[in-house]
């Protein structure tokens, strides 16, 4: 007897230790305008730990060499995941407490935008971070450098007959220094190698993003000269209505400090399929704030977009599941050009069927495909096809107790199943003992001391469903 209790000890000590988890909460940070004394926005990303529901508080901590402006009127507009926050924030020191506007659940992403009124960057350059602190989790960001480098300047966007035109003025420390080579030699051979010394970076609205997905240094001048190399592309928001692509241009010939730059580049156009606002971010290896050029609202004749409204609005579960089928509504914004636009859906991303209704999404791991085709007159407009992810589990586990309640020894083996496609974890107290389960099929080793031994089972689901069972052992002899 005294074996089995240590057997039951052990297996105890065993499930509650494979719970044990650890988790390093962490934040990015952006600013709009990282030079020293300026006023500037903060753009706040991370990613839930627990849930959050409509007015909880949410306290953001600064550095104590950060100034609070206290601009009643801009902290108004501070948004958390694009929605206002409902009441005035509260200044404390070097806190701003804020509510939060909406339920935001476990593992989602949050985003809370400051406006730039509200805060001011240091006096003296140097690396900062800041604190958001929600219900018992603290999530702290990374370092974010304010600096007092200079920035280019006079920043334009324009079009030309066959592409792009964008012109900019160096700063006071932004003389950028041209490539040079060096001849390495190769048995009997020698190259050339090009060595890059400083660049220019120029990253693309999300219109002009969807023009191009490379572009040759041949495509490309700087001051009329060619860079030497082709220009790296970086994808920002990929696969999402946000993609924005960045370049970074090897700098052919020496500019210096306070000098007009004019950089062509052939290839990126302004689409007639598109309706929104085209603009570019210009920075320099030597001037590395980006700067944003002039905003063009352009609106296309063959405009297509598919727009999507999902309820409920938020997963309702724990782990990013909906605890509720969601319900997908969707609906063809288009230009004046598109005389009749079809919606087509799909599953599995190849047999798509015409949208009539709102769809509804059922449990399981599901990816919605959806896309619009257009007409206008002959000719024929295909939206390229885009995609929404969603995890449903509405159902409850299901508890089996396998071995039977009546028994004639007290040695006895007490067997459960787990019937659950998200299967998390169960709790089962038996004999004043907590046990936990990970595994779908459970066995503990009882010692009956009484006639009837009571017992009760919890299982959860990566959901946050949960289901209960009661159940009493009986020893006939």
């Amino acid at each position: 007897m005294k074996k089995i209790i240590i057997f039951v000890l052990i297996l105890m000590f065993t499930f509650s230790f494979a719970r044990v988890s650890f988790a390093e909460n962490s934040a990015d940070v952006s600013v709009s305008d990282d030079y020293i004394g300026h006023s500037t926005g903060y753009t706040i990303t991370f990613i839930m730990e627990d849930s959050v529901k409509v007015n909880d508080a949410i306290s953001i901590i600064f550095d104590d060499s950060i100034p609070i402006l206290r601009n009643t009127g801009k902290a108004d507009e501070i948004a958390v995941n694009g929605v206002n926050v409902p009441t005035a924030p509260q200044f404390f020191g070097h806190r701003i407490d804020i509510v939060s506007p909406l339920n935001i659940g476990k593992n989602e992403k949050v985003q809370i935008v400051i406006p730039s009124g509200v805060l001011q960057n240091p006096t003296s350059p140097g690396y900062f971070l800041l604190n958001v602190k929600i219900g018992n989790d603290t999530y702290t960001s990374n370092y974010y450098h304010i600096t007092d480098k200079s920035r280019v300047k006079n920043v334009s966007l324009s079009k030309t007959s066959d592409g792009i035109e964008i012109n900019f003025t160096t700063g006071e420390n932004g003389a950028l220094k041209g490539y040079t080579t060096k001849t390495v030699g190769m048995g009997h051979f020698s190259v050339v190698k090009v060595i890059p010394n400083d660049f220019i970076f120029i990253r693309f609205s999300h219109i002009l993003s969807e023009t191009f997905s490379s572009i040759s240094k041949n495509d490309i001048t700087v001051n009329w000269y060619n860079p030497p190399l082709n220009p790296d592309v970086k994808i920002h928001f990929e696969d999402t209505d946000n993609e924005e692509r960045e370049i970074s241009i090897c700098v052919p010939k020496d500019i210096n400090a306070n000098s007009s730059v004019k950089i062509l580049i052939k290839g990126i156009s302004i689409p007639d399929k598109e309706t929104g606002t085209i603009y570019a971010k210009v920075w320099t290896s030597k001037e590395f704030t980006p700067v944003v050029s002039n905003e063009t609202s352009i609106k296309g004749m063959y405009f297509l977009k598919t727009n999507r409204t999902v309820l409920p609005d938020v997963p309702g579960g724990e782990n990013g599941f909906y605890k509720t089928s969601p319900t997908v509504t969707l609906n063809v914004n288009k230009g004046i050009g598109i005389e009749k636009a079809n919606i087509l859906y799909s599953f599995d991303g190849k047999n798509f069927i015409l949208y009539s209704a709102p769809v509804k999404i059922e449990d399981g791991s599901k990816m919605l495909y959806y896309y619009s085709v257009g007409y206008a007159g002959k000719r024929k407009f295909v939206e390229s096809i885009r995609k929404l992810h969603f995890l449903v589990d509405s159902t409850c586990p299901v508890i089996k107790v396998m071995s039977p309640l009546k028994t004639n020894t007290p040695f006895y083996t007490l067997k459960i199943e787990f019937s659950d496609a998200n299967f998390d974890y169960a709790l089962i107290r038996v004999s004043g003992i907590e046990f936990t389960a990970t595994d779908q099929n459970f066995e503990i080793p009882v010692y009956l001391f009484d006639k009837t031994t009571d017992f009760t089972v919890k299982a959860f689901d990566k959901a946050g469903n949960v289901s209960e069972f009661n159940g009493r052992i009986t020893l006939e002899k």
